[in-house]
């Protein structure tokens, strides 16, 4: 079935449709997101056609958000020595349920952040090889039942990768906002941009 935008998620439309060519043509997370320090390669699952999180709804319209679905990033450790192709570290990810009340525009307001996720990550020989990447479980972030009073509220989900030092301490970070969202129980629906509403009424 064909994708679907809500109203209010049209005007970022052609950006945000910019930014997923631009994440499949390099292979890699778009450059706009923010970094910070030492960071190996990263890819966020972020495209009209693998989406990197999923909005799961109950009811039979008016149907209600109940929980975000979160998929992983793709992190590998850096290569900082030549001669030594099985380089590895801690890596860590976090993500963000952000809901914004008077509708898709903003602001957002951060729900909660879920505990931050650490894992082994190897040096990636071949590139991006996903043998040597960090295994990285899927998040489940449940949207507060306090939030459905709002009939215009939004949710959408914020990333943070993490490197770690051996002493703990943070080398580097990737944050990302998440764009493309799939949508579930909700027949009809494939996904949205930007977002999804905390509360959905299937068009008359």
């Amino acid at each position: 079935m064909p994708k679907h935008v809500p109203v209010r998620f049209r005007a970022l439309t052609i950006v945000a449709l910019a930014l997923g060519a631009l994440m499949a043509s390099s292979g890699l997370a778009a450059a706009a997101d923010p970094e910070t320090g030492q960071h190996g390669n990263y890819v966020y699952k972020d495209n009209e056609t693998t989406y990197g999180a999923t909005c799961v709804y109950s009811g039979s319209g008016p149907y209600k958000l109940t929980q975000v679905v979160v998929k992983p990033p793709s992190l590998w450790w850096w290569d900082s020595n030549a001669a030594n192709n099985r380089q590895h570290g801690m890596v860590g990810w976090q993500t963000s349920l952000q809901i914004s009340r008077p509708g898709s525009d903003g602001p957002w307001n951060t729900l909660f952040s879920a505990p931050t996720l650490r894992r082994v990550a190897f040096e990636d020989h071949p590139t991006m090889d996903p043998a040597d990447k960090a295994n990285l479980p899927r998040m489940t972030l449940l949207v507060n039942h306090a939030y459905t009073k709002y009939p215009n509220a939004y949710a959408r989900v914020m990333h943070e990768a993490f490197w770690f030092g051996r002493d703990g301490s943070t080398k580097g970070t990737v944050t990302h906002l998440q764009v493309n969202y799939a949508w579930q129980n909700v027949p009809g629906m494939s996904g949205s941009t930007g977002g999804c509403p905390i509360h959905y009424s299937a068009p008359v």
